[in-house]
């Protein structure tokens, strides 16, 4: 179970120069908010856009595709007044 800061304990943290851990702040007993290192979050979303980018690919090589010109048609119909 993961321990919860205290508001002092998540000051010092701050005040720190290297976050070093992930915080995650809880209101009401449900995730709020997470504070990070700026390294931290790069690597997090570094390593979302390669499963993204794979996830694409398979979908390239397993022809599961929509030719543009369909999607944008599609787009225009449903926003364009």
């Amino acid at each position: 179970m993961e321990k919860e800061p205290t508001l002092q304990e998540v000051k010092d943290i701050l005040t720190n120069e290297n976050i070093e851990e992930v915080i995650v702040l809880k209101r009401e007993g449900k995730n709020d908010a997470v504070i990070m290192s700026g390294e931290q979050y790069r690597e997090l979303f570094e390593k979302h856009l390669e499963d993204v980018f794979e996830k694409a690919e398979e979908q390239i090589q397993n022809r599961e595709v929509i030719p543009a010109e369909i999607v944008f048609r599609e787009l225009e119909e449903k926003y364009e007044p």
